[in-house]
């Protein structure tokens, strides 16, 4: 399974995110964090706006065929490439 999974018996969950996580870290810093193109001041910031409740979608069947394809990529490109690509 992925690197932060959590145990799951069905093909599909859905997981809350623990704030203390590199997941929730990884994704508010996206959601926050990322300076517009046209520099002005985001109107959605950490000053503004609260994340109450962060999930994840656990997904056996997609983790699956997102593995095959970075082996297939890592035999294509090389691994330090692919996993450019990946991150």
């Amino acid at each position: 399974m992925g690197d932060s999974w959590d145990h799951q018996d069905d093909d599909v969950s859905i997981v809350d995110v623990e704030t203390a996580s590199r997941d929730y870290a990884v994704v508010a810093s996206a959601f926050f964090d990322r300076q517009q193109p046209d520099g002005r001041t985001p109107l959605v910031s950490r000053d503004t706006h609260t994340v109450v409740k962060m999930r994840r979608v656990q997904n056996r069947s997609l983790l699956s065929l997102f593995e095959a394809q970075r082996k297939n990529m890592h035999r294509k490109r090389g691994k330090d490439t692919a996993e450019l690509t990946c991150d």
